[in-house]
């Protein structure tokens, strides 16, 4: 991601919390109401007054998370693209909102319970989402968006002279729009061979990296490429197109079990 698109972000982010800080405020000045009422109503060891004390404990928990989670995005920006970062700001930003309304609709409700002296009214209605502690989702997706091409080719232990010869000029690696399915067909490594099926030339095509799938055809590719470009000046025969395939499938497969174990080293919830 460029310095521009890198202060976009992170703008975005900031917004983001500015909002959720006006957010703690409001709901704390709600949630004290609550328990006031709560306790003069129904007594302080009512449930009125334990759901609104752990309505506020759930909802802070979920902030923290949410400001970590800012945090760590916000010093890692290079290594990701902006359109799957802001397609994820803007879905984290929905689940918190919908993270407060929720709770402040709770609140409300026991604010009404409290008023009429019906403490039986208490009930917390069935969420649609799950909050960000309940389930690993964001935080899960928030490391596939920041998966380093340049890590992909440091476990792969590419050449200097092959990353020389793949960056000589632009049209020897193609970014190709997964999203788009007619471009998506294009993915691969496309080489080309002179009348005496000598490899001349290597071509990459492959998808910006978004997620864990499209690291992993990237891994593949790449590796794909590197085998081939060690039989540049050669024949490559049936039998090598066999073995660069089977060499580039346990890579591929390699790579997302070392992904998958380090994933569960960071995700929060095991």
């Amino acid at each position: 991601m460029d310095r521009f698109d890198r202060s976009d972000i992170k703008h975005d982010i900031n917004v983001s919390k500015l909002a959720n800080f006006n957010h703690i405020i409001d709901f704390s000045i709600t949630c004290l109401n609550a328990i006031v009422q709560s306790i003069k109503a129904f007594g302080i060891n009512s449930i009125a007054t334990r759901e609104s004390i752990q309505s506020f404990i759930e909802y802070r928990k979920s902030l923290i998370a949410e400001t970590a989670i800012y945090n760590y995005l916000y010093h890692r920006l290079k290594v990701a693209k902006y359109d799957a970062v802001d397609e994820y700001l803007h879905n984290i930003f929905e689940l918190s909102e919908n993270t407060y309304n929720y709770y402040d609709a709770y609140l409300e409700e026991i604010l009404v319970a409290c008023d009429l002296k019906q403490e039986h009214r208490i009930v917390r209605e069935k969420k649609s989402f799950q909050t960000l502690i309940e389930s690993n989702e964001f935080f899960a997706k928030l490391l596939e968006i920041l998966i380093d091409e340049d890590a992909i080719l440091a476990y792969l232990k590419v050449s200097k002279e092959f990353m020389d010869f793949i960056n000589e000029h632009d049209l020897r690696t193609i970014y190709i729009d997964y999203n788009d399915e007619l471009e998506r067909e294009f993915i691969g490594v496309n080489y080309k061979l002179d009348e005496n099926g000598i490899l001349k030339d290597i071509k990459l095509f492959v998808p910006p990296i978004i997620d864990l799938n499209t690291a992993l055809i990237y891994c593949h590719t790449v590796s794909s490429a590197f085998e081939l470009y060690k039989l540049l000046g050669k024949k490559v025969t049936p039998e090598d197109d066999e073995r660069i395939l089977k060499t580039s499938d346990m890579q591929t497969e390699i790579y997302e079990i070392q992904y998958h174990e380090k994933e569960q080293k960071l995700l929060p919830y095991k």
